[in-house]
């Protein structure tokens, strides 16, 4: 999810954790996506092979850094990743 380091758009866009338990689809089934906040979409990003695995997504913007942290459910782990913010001077 490249927009992540951008901490201006991980600040106003919305992440959410798509497990699609409700409604399937084979090639996307445990994805985090993001949008805008114009409502555009902007990226997705697989957490695990299996269905259901996103259970629940987090972001911290700090000046340095943005901290993305998920749970992998299928798994039962947590993954944090840090990405050097884009500064915006």
């Amino acid at each position: 999810m490249a927009s992540l380091t951008d901490e201006d758009s991980a600040v106003l866009d919305l992440l959410v954790s798509n497990g699609d338990a409700v409604n399937p689809d084979p090639s996307q089934l445990s994805e985090i996506v993001e949008f805008a906040k114009q409502g555009r979409f902007v990226a997705q990003f697989n957490v695990d092979a299996g269905q259901g695995g996103t259970f629940g997504v987090g972001a911290e913007v700090r000046p340095d850094i943005v901290r993305f942290v998920y749970v992998d459910d299928n798994a039962n782990d947590v993954t944090v990743l840090d990405r050097t913010a884009v500064s915006s001077n």
